[in-house]
């Protein structure tokens, strides 16, 4: 049962200034409300960083995902899937790969504090999977397949005793105890990403205006149990509806390409939509993603025009190749909506490190730790015996500056001359055994131009963690893998490379099949 809170829809098309809409309207309501009673949610911690990236006036707790703001309401320990060792340890019959999906035997803080990507429901055939999706689609039990339920009631039931709700459970008792705070204004970003479950606990809240801002046509999350449909029902009265018409990223031959194609949904709602005033380029090219596993060879016209880059796939192991060639030729690529995958962001922790060292501001004792820790002590960079008090006298220091008499105690006067000449191989040979870092590549990529050339123009990433970005130039290969397309629908596989397709701002490459599943365009 719902609330009488007045709902609110907006649909954002891609690039039509979706984040920019909600950060004027929630400045506005603040005014109005104040900080304390406005409010937004979104499904995922990469969503809501791009909420708070907009500067909102809001406190923190007051953007945030439902599940975080659930469990903070609720005083909830870390969820159930943070110690699902123990269920194993407790209950060993149902830990094989039936029972639980892999990825649950490690976890992170931000997951636990917010909720994992990849336990929203998982896209597996595991029963913890499905019973996440039965759970999240409020489906009665008494319909789930009893293999799923005679698990489920093994799980939940574990999940009483260590008084740990896991994240479907923190939904579920906020439908019962209604723990949320009243509010004036709810904003929910990235709505058609969120199941009937999270939609109806949205709903339940007590709130007097509620805005849901999202785009049936983006709905990437269906494998967690979400349905797009969802997002456009029930019907409101009039006045309700908005529609973000123009599109500030999508030039018109990229918008034709993408619009025919998305017109092969079935079931979706139809909407005005413009593209933004330039002619733009879509590229059919001859090429795939195993011709990088076979041949080494790059994506045509990388890097051949000026402005950004951006190479994206269905599956994350069919970049591996495009990913090698990029690291043999030296050329830097990065994932910011991902930082956390170091495949993607091989230059996050050599870079930082050899940018530092090769700043030409002054030498802190912040600046010369951070690169002086990746010397080794026996590697004859240091003066025998030296390396600790240098570092010690750097922590010091903090972000004063280091003395040269502090340098020449510490160096071999041959290195000492390479580190005056800011002469980055001496992280080839004199680094520190086990130091971490793809420090190889990051010194080849030095080795092309100036640190400046180091800043990468290349973003390389699934479709799902590009969502919500874009580049000049989008290479897209139309690739399934066979889980992806046994469990996904063909509204849902048009959905992903929709997606894809519109986050190209010039060029649209789209590459050739590779022979195995995929779609054609």
């Amino acid at each position: 049962m719902t609330n009488s809170t007045d709902e609110y829809r907006t649909f954002g098309p891609p690039g039509s200034g979706k984040t920019t809409w909600i950060a004027k309207r929630i400045n506005k309501s603040v005014s109005r409300f104040g900080e304390d009673l406005v409010s937004v949610v979104s499904l995922t911690n990469s969503a809501v960083r791009e909420a708070s990236g907009r500067d909102l006036p809001l406190a923190p707790e007051n953007v945030t995902t439902l599940h975080a703001r659930c469990k903070r309401a609720l005083g909830s320990p870390a969820p159930a899937e943070s110690a699902v060792k123990e269920f194993i340890k407790a209950y060993p019959s149902w830990s094989d790969e039936d029972c639980l999906p892999p990825f649950l035997q490690w976890r992170t803080t931000e997951e636990e504090e917010g909720t994992s990507e990849r336990t929203l429901a998982g896209n597996g055939d595991t029963f913890y999977e499905r019973a996440q999706i039965y759970r999240q689609r409020m489906v009665p039990m008494a319909e789930w397949d009893p293999p799923t339920r005679d698990f489920h009631l093994k799980w939940s039931e574990w999940c009483r005793e260590s008084e740990r709700p896991d994240y479907a459970g923190w939904l579920e008792l906020a439908l019962d105890v209604h723990p949320l705070p009243a509010q004036q204004v709810v904003y929910v970003d990235e709505a058609q990403d969120h199941t009937p479950l999270q939609l109806e606990v949205i709903r339940q809240w007590n709130t007097k205006i509620r805005v849901l801002v999202g785009d049936d046509d983006q709905n990437l999350y269906e494998w967690s149990g979400a349905i797009p449909q969802e997002f456009f029902n029930p019907q409101l009265p009039d006045g309700r509806e908005k529609v973000l018409t123009q599109s500030y990223r999508i030039p018109r031959a990229v918008h034709q390409q993408a619009y025919a194609w998305v017109h092969q949904i079935s079931d979706r709602r139809e909407k005005e939509y413009l593209p933004r005033d330039e002619e733009g380029e879509v590229r059919m090219d001859a090429y795939s993603y195993v011709e990088a596993e076979s041949s080494g060879r790059l994506p045509p016209g990388l890097l051949q025009e000026d402005g950004t880059y951006m190479i994206i796939a269905s599956c994350g192991y069919m970049l591996k190749g495009i990913i090698t060639a990029l690291r043999e030729a030296g050329i830097p690529f990065h994932n910011t909506y991902r930082k956390t995958n170091k495949m993607w962001n091989p230059l996050d922790t050599a870079g930082n490190k050899i940018r530092a060292f090769l700043s030409k501001n002054r030498l802190t004792g912040d600046v010369a730790h951070t690169w002086g820790s990746v010397l080794g002590a026996k590697s004859g960079a240091y003066i025998q015996g030296r390396r600790e008090g240098f570092l010690r006298a750097c922590k010091d220091a903090e972000d004063n500056e280091i003395e040269m008499e502090d340098l020449i105690d510490a160096f071999n006067p041959t290195i000492l001359e390479r580190i005056m000449a800011k002469d980055a191989t001496i992280f080839k040979s004199f680094r520190r055994a086990g130091e971490p870092g793809s420090w190889d590549y990051t010194l080849r990529v030095l080795e092309r131009g100036s640190i400046e050339d180091t800043r990468p123009r290349v973003t390389i990433g699934t479709i799902h963690s590009v969502k919500g970005g874009e580049a000049d130039h989008v290479y897209v290969f139309p690739d399934m893998s066979p889980a992806g397309m046994d469990n996904s629908s063909t509204d849902s596989i048009v959905r992903m490379f929709y997606v894809a397709m519109t986050r190209a701002k010039k060029t649209l490459h789209l590459c050739r099949p590779s022979g195995g599943l995929c779609v054609y365009w």
